[in-house]
């Protein structure tokens, strides 16, 4: 496979994991990612989608130290030609997967099959997009999380590890539960797959 033309914050190994195992057997047809930022992780999805896909891409523009507007917006220009190339339906909502309005008209959409959460990184914001999005997930769909691995003390603030160590010892993924981690204390992806009710 040709190598992602943009900025990919992932590690290889667990994403390409994430795909082989759990995107491709799936053969999603409407996907939704919380985060795309460069859109290392959604060109992944629209590679490895069946023409007709609908993926929608919900984040927020960031211009900070680690990322400036002016590059993330280059490398959003690429986004259409990839989807187009690959027949898939790109929808580009920018917004805080956090505001009601935003999840509501998300919720337009839905169900979907697969949902990939890499946004905001402190307890609040990834339990509220638990909240608002895993209700929107199919019976059987897959929800992954990105940053799982990393412990309280790490440089980058980062507090998805505690609120999914929580929520998993609390029982709250239910038994279909996978973690993908390469490397103790960084990145580290974590799948949840919903029940299927009969």
């Amino acid at each position: 496979m040709t190598d992602c033309p943009v900025k990919l914050l992932q590690d290889h190994w667990e994403i390409e994991k994430l795909i082989t195992d759990f995107y491709i057997p799936l053969k999603p047809r409407m996907v939704l990612e919380i985060g795309s930022l460069y859109g290392g992780t959604l060109w992944k999805w629209i590679q490895n989608s069946e023409r007709g896909t609908k993926i929608i891409s919900l984040d927020l523009i960031p211009d900070n130290e680690l990322h400036s507007m002016e590059d993330v917006l280059e490398a959003r220009r690429l986004w259409a030609t990839w989807a187009n190339r690959a027949g898939v339906d790109l929808v580009k909502m920018t917004g805080n997967s956090n505001e009601y309005e935003i999840s509501k008209w998300v919720k337009t959409c839905a169900p979907f099959d697969f949902i990939f959460v890499d946004g905001g990184h402190d307890q609040k914001t990834v339990h509220t997009d638990w909240n608002l999005y895993f209700p929107m997930l199919k019976d059987g769909g897959v929800i992954a999380f990105h940053d799982i691995a990393f412990d309280l003390e790490n440089k980058f603030c980062i507090e998805v590890g505690v609120w999914w160590r929580q929520m998993k010892e609390a029982g709250m993924f239910g038994d279909d539960v996978t973690e993908i981690i390469r490397t103790s204390g960084d990145n580290g992806i974590g799948v949840v797959r919903k029940e299927i009710k009969s």
